[in-house]
């Protein structure tokens, strides 16, 4: 298709098939640093690699490249700009993406810090941003029977004690299901990061990695992705159901103060 409809007869076959083949290994190389994450290993192996770094929507690394290829795509070929809008684009992107390593670091060494401080200790865990920035991560970390979880602003003063939430992980509750596919596949894809509830007449199954819908504001609300495995037919945009949920105006200002390391409320 591209050779098709796109491809300057006066570039070589071996010269083009590069570029695609960069293209491809940097759009895999970046999925990598979500929290969906990329199979890079299938179908060899199925574990999907995450660095957890970059909201899969960030508007601060996603508009600079949006713009540019607006740019690019309306100026004519010959332009003297094309050059500096496409070398602008993608050193923006590479600078936050280092910048937001950064912020990630930071956010990991102060919850090491504060789980030496207050003798937690856990069996491991993962900091992944909230919604639109990398200011704010959410924390998770692992114990013998459930999870702590909290969050945790880059801009949070060294006084600030790191606010968790217990949630335990209830495997009794699959205690008569725990070897349907179904489950399998879920704790699979989960990595271990799961907890389950008994919610009327069904079990959800809650992946962690994906956060909370309002944890920031309210620590004891339930988790984005949740998957119903009594009533699969319920399933629908499974990841993407409770991302937005019980958004407001009071809640939108909730995030922004804890975003600039401000109490919630």
């Amino acid at each position: 298709t591209a050779e098709r409809f796109h491809r300057p007869h006066n570039i070589s076959l071996k010269r083009w098939m590069v570029f695609l083949g960069t293209e491809i290994f940097v759009h895999l190389l970046l999925d990598a640093f979500n929290n969906y994450g990329v199979g890079w290993f299938e179908p060899f192996a199925h574990q999907r690699i995450s660095f957890h770094t970059i909201f899969v929507a960030d508007p601060f690394f996603s508009l600079p490249a949006g713009l540019a290829c607006l740019a690019l795509l309306f100026l004519p070929s010959d332009h003297y700009r094309r050059l500096t809008w496409a070398k602008s684009a993608i050193s923006f992107t590479v600078i936050y993406l280092a910048y937001a390593l950064v912020n990630k670091a930071i956010v990991n060494n102060d919850i090491r810090e504060h789980a030496k401080k207050e003798g937690i200790s856990y069996r491991r865990s993962f900091t992944t941003p909230t919604p639109f920035n990398s200011w704010l991560w959410f924390v998770v970390m692992e114990q013998e029977q459930g999870f702590q979880v909290g969050y945790r602003s880059v801009f949070d003063g060294d006084d600030d004690s790191l606010q968790l939430t217990y949630f335990p992980r209830n495997e009794q509750l699959l205690r008569d299901i725990r070897d349907h596919q179904e489950v399998t596949n879920l704790k699979k894809f989960s990595q271990g990061y799961y907890t389950l509830v008994k919610k009327q007449d069904t079990i959800v199954f809650n992946d962690l990695r994906f956060g909370q819908e309002i944890g920031w504001y309210d620590p004891t609300q339930p988790f984005a992705f949740h998957y119903y495995l009594s009533h699969p037919e319920d399933n629908e945009l499974v990841v993407q159901r409770g991302r937005f949920a019980q958004w407001n105006a009071a809640t939108a200002r909730s995030f922004w103060r804890r975003l600039r390391g401000l109490p919630s409320h």
